[in-house]
């Protein structure tokens, strides 16, 4: 009997365990399904890196060499003899190493996540459908199969990502895919579409017109032009112009009714370097071209580095995960790289509601009708969300009073009008570019590019470069679209946009480079329409300049130097002012060591300097003591920070109205503003280390963290001790930087070298999955394998070869 109870027991244990190892808990997935040594996560490691000498794909009437370069970190180069079998590979090759990021990141664009991961992922996926994301996408895929070129080129790419989503297993399955239990779906035209509407966001969904109206409404005229100016202070434009023209004002204004009890803002603009240089400043006599996009540092790296050769096209490059084509590269005849643009082209319209229903609002004198949209939200373990979008004509009303806004900046009771609703054709565009041979070709690629606005760089092997601002922006007065617009009055809306040949541009200047560095691309008294305030700062593009104006004889080991140039013009300009006005004869033992360390430098943010914690922690008090009071309205509303440029500007101009404290009447100067700011940077340093000489230095107190896109722990790569500094050319932040950098002589044959903070791999258990980063973090760089044709006998070593057929 205790047998049979035992065996009984036994078996009941077995069942009990069998059934908990199946079953999902939450977002985790079932134990034994992830644990299983068949076909768990153990695989993935053990799969890693296996590149199979053939694969057969039934579709193909072609065979497509792929040649993996091992000296690249598994950069693959891929030969196809017509234009189908190329995309295919491209969509083949991709998937095969990024399918889990391409298709989690569309299902973000898609306002889907809460449908795999849950519910906290709810008000992500309201935001995505709240501003239209996903039937912006929509609209964009109607457009692209209505050009048969680019058609034919996305249904190639899709399937030769279905081809390889097909030949999944169990045991191949992406590990992401395991931890989170799902399957990957196949692949469509509109998720490429989803990819390029999530990247207009990330460069273009910034903005600030909720903060600058209520600052407007709030603060009398003058403070507020001095505060808050329509252009940076110090800037220098891409492109300047003796011209003045008189600018035509807006006077259509809405007294935005505001909730909030308060607004912050960071000045830590994101942006990118891009320059070219003309021969007769190179060593070599051949133009050079540079490109370091600032993006989101994450893990798969943005982008995917390959080699497309087909006839008609043999290009390099940085490619996006999901898109086909290279979007920033070479190829035997040209070169380009991008910036932001930082052109406004998101505007809010407040919408007047005729009551409480919501169903009618007024226009011009007339009340037209809501059109109400339901969206259902498919969500993992939970009941399905409903929630219902209002639109005008203007566009989606994003969030209704009573809702949280996901972005803090983005406005309730608004219709929101985005440049990135409007059907586009940007693929097109580095299709075009991917093939293009002379500037002519450049110029004509770029007319089909609208959203996210660019500044493209542009050189060739004739020694030419140019530079031009290219976007579909508004044609809009001074200052129109800068603050929330009267929904109800038809002054500020869109009408149509300024034409190809007027926006910013150059082709072989007289100083002998372009440059962009996301600062405002022409003065604002020569150009007739108005851009907006949201540009960068003067410092990266300044300095960038500084560098090319004053130096011949440039040449790769130059531009290497330049791309990781931690100097820090903006700590140039302030610190002097700020050391030249504290009373050094009152402070105290440990006052004096940090005024010694900050007299010492030379204005570098590097690694294992301690003076940028000190100066940035002393800028932060300088500003609260110095424009605290005047950006304070009461004890409900305080108004969004000035940005860093006024506050060299009020302490350069040693201007008394802001440097007075306007709510004591106390009457102030610029040594008591600093001398109370740098004492409290002190206390604060003193509060948090042992002492002044165990303060951190730099890379290890900021530090870099390079996260996986879905923040799973174990994927992330961290802690990384970096220099740099938003407002440096190397503008390294804590979870921003360089996602790319390249270095490209136009030379006869082309050489190139680039690096990226990732590896060529998707799988965490790949060597290739990180292997660049260190290279990244220290400055190195490797050259880029260009071929012109296909390795030969005595080169075909140096890869790993791959057949498609």
């Amino acid at each position: 009997m205790k047998k049979v109870l035992f065996a009984l027991f036994s078996i009941t244990i077995f069942l009990s365990t069998l059934f908990l190892f199946n079953l999902k808990l939450g977002v985790l997935p079932p134990a034994g399904k992830f644990l299983s040594p068949y076909s768990g996560f153990w695989q993935n490691n053990m799969q890693a890196e296996r590149i199979p000498d053939y694969i057969e794909v039934t579709s193909l009437n072609d065979t497509i060499k792929v040649f993996f370069d091992k000296n690249g970190a598994g950069v693959p180069h891929i030969f196809t003899k017509n234009d189908y079998s190329l995309y295919f590979a491209q969509g083949y090759i991709t998937a095969r190493d990024r399918l889990w990021q391409m298709e989690f990141q569309s299902i973000v664009a898609s306002g889907r996540l809460s449908e795999f991961v849950g519910k906290d992922m709810i008000e992500l996926d309201k935001f995505m459908r709240k501003i239209d994301l996903p039937a912006s996408a929509e609209r964009a895929t109607e457009e692209m199969m209505k050009n048969k070129e680019l058609a034919d080129i996305l249904i190639a790419y899709s399937e030769g990502v279905n081809a390889y989503i097909d030949q999944l297993t169990n045991k191949t399955l992406p590990v992401e895919y395991k931890i989170l239990d799902y399957e990957p779906e196949h692949w469509k035209p509109v998720k490429t579409a989803l990819l390029l509407k999530l990247m207009a966001l990330d460069l273009t969904g910034y903005n600030k017109e909720m903060q600058t109206t209520i600052a407007h409404n709030n603060l009398p005229e003058k403070i507020f032009r001095f505060l808050y100016p329509s252009q940076k202070y110090y800037t220098e434009p891409i492109v300047k112009s003796d011209r003045k023209i008189k600018l035509d004002t807006v006077t259509n204004s809405v007294n935005y009714k505001y909730t909030s009890s308060g607004y912050n803002s960071t000045d830590n603009y994101i942006g990118s370097n891009n320059w070219a240089v003309a021969p007769k400043k190179t060593k070599s006599g051949n133009a050079i071209l540079c490109n370091d996009p600032h993006l989101g540092l994450q893990l798969p790296s943005l982008w995917y580095e390959l080699q497309l050769n087909s006839p008609g096209v043999n290009v390099y490059g940085a490619s996006l995960p999901g898109a086909p084509g290279i979007i920033i590269g070479f190829n035997e005849k040209i070169s380009w790289g991008v910036t932001n643009a930082g052109s406004d082209v998101m505007d809010w319209f407040e919408i007047e509601f005729t009551d409480s229903t919501r169903t009618k609002y007024n226009y011009n004198g007339m009340e037209l009708p809501v059109k109400r949209k339901v969206e259902v939200y498919k969500v993992r373990g939970s009941d399905d969300v409903v929630d219902t979008i209002l639109y005008t004509h203007h566009g989606p009303v994003s969030y209704l009073p009573g809702e949280n806004p996901y972005k803090a900046s983005y406005p309730v009771g608004c219709a929101l009008r985005w440049t990135a609703h409007d059907p586009s054709l940007e693929a097109l565009t580095f299709i075009k570019l991917n093939r293009a041979k002379n500037y002519n070709d450049f110029v004509v690629a770029l007319n089909e590019y609208d959203c996210p606005g660019q500044n493209f760089i542009y050189a060739d092997v004739e020694g030419n470069i140019a530079y031009r601002h290219q976007g579909k922006f508004p044609k809009r007065k001074f200052e129109q679209g800068r603050f929330i617009n009267n929904g109800a009055d038809s002054t500020s809306e869109w009408r149509t946009y300024i034409p190809f040949n007027d926006l910013p541009s150059q082709f072989n200047p007289a100083r002998g480079f372009v440059s962009s560095a996301n600062q405002a691309a022409i003065n604002k008294e020569s150009y007739p329409y108005y851009l907006g305030d949201t540009h960068a700062g003067f410092e990266r593009g300044k300095r960038i300049n500084d560098i090319l104006r004053a130096n011949n004889h440039i040449d790769k080991e130059f531009m290497t130097k330049m791309q990781l140039d931690n100097y820090n013009l903006y700590s140039e300009k302030l610190l002097p002012i700020v050391l030249g006005s504290l009373s050094v004869n009152n402070l105290n033992k440990n006052e004096l060591v940090v005024h010694k360390i900050l007299s010492e430098w030379k204005y570098n943010y590097d690694a294992n300097e301690k003076a940028p914690h000190i100066f940035e922690l002393l800028l932060d008090n300088i500003e609260k003591v110095l424009l605290a009071d005047d950006i304070t309205i009461d004890s409900t509303l305080q108004l969004f920070s000035a940005s860093r440029d006024v506050t060299l500007k009020i302490l350069e101009e040693n201007n008394a109205y802001y440097i007075d404290n306007i709510n004591t009447n106390t009457v102030e100067d610029i040594h008591t503003i600093v001398d109370t700011a740098f004492k409290q940077t002190v206390n604060e340093l003193l509060a948090e280390h042992e002492n002044i000489d165990s303060l951190p230095t730099w890379g290890a107190f900021r530090g870099t963290d390079i996260k996986h896109v879905a923040k799973i722990p174990g994927f992330n790569i961290g802690n990384l001790v970096t220099g740099g500094n938003y407002t440096c050319i190397n503008a390294t932040n804590k979870h921003f930087g360089p996602s790319w950098r390249m270095i490209v002589e136009m030379g006869n044959p082309v050489t190139a070298y680039t690096v990226y903070p990732g590896g060529q791999s998707g799988n965490p258990g790949s060597e290739h999955y990180s292997d660049k980063i260190e290279n990244w973090r220290t400055g190195k760089y490797y050259k880029v394998d260009f071929l012109y044709s296909e390795p030969d006998a005595t080169t075909i070593n140096n890869y790993n070869r791959m057949l498609l057929k």
